[in-house]
């Protein structure tokens, strides 16, 4: 045996170490475009309805949070917002970075806590590919959620963070 010989095997076997690497590879990938957040539609719902009875528990119609979208839209659309709920309504907003009130119709962008849960109710209900979620520890609204209605839409993608929320 020749010491070249090692290097011919290699050269022979390389394209199927690359479909092998290729498909371990693919496969590995697949395994984590999974959502390991909720892991199923009945994971997520089961996470969703846990904290939406913990939200519930607290019975608030008023309270303050800021908001944003996170998604690609418009600058105008993902600015953050620090907004007021009145009787489970909105009823104002700021700019909390420049203290300005934000245009009544500007309202219409957002959604009470209430809404955001309907909001993902809605995403598992229509079997959204992929729903991410995180709920505030405390008082139970969901913090950080994102939803990818389908992959095979671009930038479709939609989701929410909030930052600070108070009685």
């Amino acid at each position: 045996m020749n010491s070249t010989q090692p290097t011919e095997i290699m050269q022979r076997d390389m394209p199927q170490l690359r479909l092998l690497t290729l498909l371990l590879i693919s496969s590995v990938m697949a395994v984590g475009c999974t959502d390991a957040s909720t892991g199923s539609s009945s994971g997520a719902t089961t996470q969703l309805d846990s904290a939406r009875d913990r939200w519930e528990g607290h019975d608030l119609q008023n309270y303050t949070f800021q908001f944003r979208w996170v998604c690609f839209c418009m600058r105008e659309y993902v600015q953050p917002a620090r907004l007021t709920v009145r009787d489970g309504m909105i009823v104002s907003g700021v700019d909390p970075e420049s203290g300005e009130a934000l245009e009544p119709d500007r309202l219409d962008d957002f959604r009470t806590i209430d809404e955001l849960f309907g909001d993902i109710e809605q995403a598992i209900a229509d079997s959204a590919e992929e729903v991410r979620l995180s709920f505030d520890p405390m008082w139970g609204f969901p913090n950080d959620v994102y939803i990818d209605r389908s992959r095979m839409i671009a930038d479709e993608e939609r989701g929410w963070i909030i930052e600070s929320f108070s009685e």
